[in-house]
């Protein structure tokens, strides 16, 4: 993987520019998460109603930073699966954009994929990034960096072609907001594996 590479989509990130990257699960679209400019235009570029959230990824250990309280089994969950193929959506902290959880009772979907091309650009960004997949609105996931261009043209500044290449089952998405968490949508990680970890 090389170093000159995640150095580029960095720098891109902090000129408010979209990148795609690879992931543990899918292929992804990210901005800088506390640039609201930028998020916008991620919105515009899949064709996305700013009604449907977007999550974030965050660098290893640090993702009680960006959320308010934690309850013992969503404490449970991510020392179980960060890094790895889960979504867990939380209270959002106070310095995530209102843009992000406008539509969304104050809460944010928060990532720690297991792939090593996002866990280091995650380390020199050392700030959130927006997390979602590669597609235009409604439309299938791309599975590659050729569909990617194919859907999106220049509006993507830089393509992370390095790395294991995704999964391809998105991530299995947990409400863990109230004492009793709710699988929103089953993934990656079955939803058995979820309440075993729990018990």
């Amino acid at each position: 993987m090389s170093n000159e590479t995640i150095h580029q989509a960095v720098e891109s990130l902090r000129e408010g520019k979209i990148i795609a990257y690879p992931t543990d699960t899918l292929f992804g679209l990210g901005v800088d998460a506390l640039n609201e400019e930028a998020i916008g235009d991620l919105y515009r570029l899949k064709q996305r109603s700013k009604h449907r959230p977007m999550s974030i990824m965050v660098p290893v250990g640090q993702w009680r930073g960006w959320v308010r309280s934690v309850n013992s089994k969503a404490g449970k969950l991510a020392d179980k699966y960060y890094p790895g193929p889960i979504t867990l959506i939380m209270n959002a902290g106070d310095k995530i954009p209102k843009l992000l959880t406008k539509y969304t009772n104050g809460t944010i979907g928060v990532r720690v994929p297991n792939h090593p091309v996002c866990l280091e650009m995650l380390n020199e960004f050392d700030s959130p990034i927006i997390t979602t997949s590669a597609n235009l609105s409604n439309q299938p996931a791309a599975k590659g960096p050729v569909q990617i261009e194919e859907y999106f043209g220049e509006g993507v500044a830089h393509i992370i072609t390095d790395g294991p290449s995704p999964g391809g089952i998105a991530s299995t998405v947990i409400d863990v907001t109230e004492s009793e968490p709710v699988v929103l949508r089953e993934g990656a990680i079955s939803e058995f594996a979820v309440w075993r970890t729990l018990q």
